[in-house]
């Protein structure tokens, strides 16, 4: 095993441990419990994550590769192309990290108006958040009360960034939105869901 995949292999299993002690006991927060896992990870360099694992389209310019998966670990590369976007998710069943490698990226957060996602499958009603760029080797969390539902698009140089969620269910699921008819001057708006994502 070489260098590179022996510090991969071992952040990994960090994480799954890291992961596995957080669900037995939530004593620590979600925040200092994020924290840790991006300390993890923070090892891990640019590298060619093909080795580790197969890369599959996940939407136009978008490809993701999948490191490791467990019932409680679920562990990503993203490769986004120039200025391609991951369309407005949420993460309903997990919290997770996030650490770019390569390039930049925009998060637009939101958050459910009425706290929740609704049982209502028709539509949502979204609340803006913030908006913030990250480049390479910044990190960011995402909590259940934080971070929850956002939009990601990578700068012009496209973006490959590093992907960990615990699982609170399996499979945890991603419902994504049409924002096509968004006002991009409204605080609050009415979106549709367009489809459930399951993560495992």
């Amino acid at each position: 095993m070489t260098g590179t995949a022996m510090v991969l292999r071992s952040a990994i299993e960090k994480v799954e441990a890291l992961n596995d002690a957080f669900l037995k006991d939530q004593s620590m927060s979600e925040a200092a419990f994020m924290g840790e896992v991006i300390d993890a990870v923070s090892v891990i360099g640019m590298m060619d994550f093909q080795r580790f694992g197969q890369v599959e389209p996940a939407g136009e310019g978008i490809s993701l590769c999948r490191l490791h998966s467990s019932p409680s670990t679920v562990v990503l590369v993203a490769y986004l192309e120039p200025n391609a976007v991951l369309e407005t998710h949420d993460h309903k069943d997990f919290i997770g990290a996030m650490r770019v490698l390569r390039g930049s990226l925009n998060v637009e957060t939101f958050a459910y108006a009425d706290g929740a996602r609704p049982a209502d499958v028709q539509s949502a009603a979204l609340r803006r958040e913030a908006t913030k760029q990250y480049h390479a080797g910044d990190s960011a969390a995402i909590l259940s009360d934080s971070g929850q539902i956002h939009r990601v698009a990578a700068g012009e140089a496209g973006a490959v960034f590093f992907d960990i969620y615990t699982m609170y269910k399996n499979p945890g699921s991603c419902r994504f939105y049409d924002m096509t008819d968004v006002n991009a001057s409204a605080d609050e708006f009415t979106v549709q869901p367009v489809a459930d994502y399951d993560i495992h």
